[in-house]
């Protein structure tokens, strides 16, 4: 409750009258904003009074211009609460068994929620999927029809990620966000042994890789090597890539495995403070530009919140910073998890099933940060409820 709290703050300082410039790495060439418009960090816009949106077209006459514009607003809209949803949905798919699905109307919310699901959150459609198998081993007896429903939801996102995107021209992000734990090891192992251990060959196919450059390396965060990291060669030559980051890995495990772990550090270790040497991003990210520069309505809240998030003096009051560390979210549903098995409730363990997807998916970002992890800290007090409601049912 806290961690929401803290939400809306933020969001309410970072609040503003103005209409940010088109053009960025993220948003369209044709672009829909609200007049209230509160940025979290660059690329993201969202929001207008009341939710009546006025379309601003930069788009340079080619077709579809507008219609661009409703196919790309929803990953525009993406909100923390679609996660939340898609859990509530599964306690009543727990709590009613089988006979949730004789209704028709329980069918039609699972559906709607799960399209929420993939339309407002880039992995979505990942935890959609990691979803299924459960949820139809779960009600056997229905397994038909929520296969259907899934398999129609994920088949219609890829048509709408691929083809319609493609139709409206709308760029694709690229695929080595996707990428951390190999782009990680790599330009480790480059950095730390590529003066002694490593062949003239292996180097050579190293340094094509990162665009005939050394890699950057920084353990806490992978943005550095990222940006140099060149996909299109790595999936034009997956092969003969994939056999020297196998082949790497065997070799020295020791530092594949202290990449990614350091990489994820933020994900698992309850005490992170950023930003710090190894990680120059914030752990709550906020605009660096003054108050009067950003256009805030509420510049007393933006200066309070900015200092806040630069020296991340939430992380450093006692007791107050386990609110906050996605490390102590991990480890709280970890803890959970164990007590519906020593319980043996296995029912239940379907309810942790998008948790443990979004966090693997989380796993592969670039950085450790809250954004990332605030849908998990959202959604921990329904998995208490979900854990201890037979005890709380028999109180009341």
């Amino acid at each position: 409750m806290a961690s929401c709290i803290f939400g809306l703050l933020f969001r309410l300082g970072n609040l503003r009258w103005s209409l940010p410039a088109c053009g960025d790495n993220n948003t369209p060439s044709s672009c829909a904003y609200i007049v209230y418009t509160w940025n979290e960090y660059a690329g993201t816009e969202v929001g207008r009074d009341k939710l009546v949106s006025s379309i601003y077209d930069y788009s340079d006459g080619t077709f579809g211009s507008s219609f661009r514009i409703f196919i790309d607003m929803p990953k525009r809209l993406g909100t923390e609460f679609d996660f939340l949803l898609a859990v509530c949905e599964l306690v009543k798919i727990i709590r009613g068994g089988g006979i949730h699905w004789r209704e028709r109307v329980n069918c039609v919310r699972f559906a709607f929620v799960c399209c929420w699901l993939c339309l407002l959150r880039n992995n979505g459609v990942y935890v959609l999927a990691a979803m299924a198998p459960f949820l139809m081993f779960y009600t056997k007896r229905y397994y038909k029809r929520i296969g259907l429903i899934c398999m129609s939801i994920i088949v219609g996102y890829y048509i709408y990620a691929g083809p319609l995107m493609d139709v409206v021209q709308i760029p694709k992000g690229d695929s080595r966000e996707a990428m951390t734990m190999i782009v990680q090891p790599l330009a480790r192992i480059y950095r730390e042994e590529g003066k002694s251990s490593l062949s003239q060959d292996e180097k050579e196919m190293i340094r094509r890789l990162f665009g005939n450059n050394t890699p950057w390396y920084e353990s806490h965060i992978s943005d550095a090597a990222k940006c140099q990291f060149d996909s299109r060669e790595f999936l034009d030559h997956i092969t003969k890539y994939m056999k020297l980051y196998i082949e790497l890995g065997i070799r020295y495990p020791d530092v594949y495995l202290d990449a990614i772990l350091a990489n994820t550090y933020g994900n698992w270790y309850p005490h992170e403070i950023l930003p710090d040497s190894t990680c120059y991003r914030m752990y709550f990210e906020f605009p660096e530009v003054s108050a009067k520069e950003h256009g805030s309505q509420f510049p007393v809240l933006y200066d309070f919140l900015q200092k806040l998030c630069r020296e991340s003096t939430y992380l450093k009051v006692p007791f107050l910073y386990l609110i906050f560390c996605t490390g102590i979210v991990s480890w709280t549903i970890l803890f959970l998890l164990a007590q519906i098995i020593i319980r043996k409730q296995y029912r239940k363990i379907l309810a942790f099933v998008p948790f443990g997807a979004l966090f693997l998916t989380i796993l592969l970002g670039p950085v450790a940060l809250l954004r990332y992890t605030y849908p998990l800290m959202v959604g921990i007090p329904v998995l208490f409820a979900i854990v201890y409601w037979d005890e709380l049912s028999k109180r009341v």
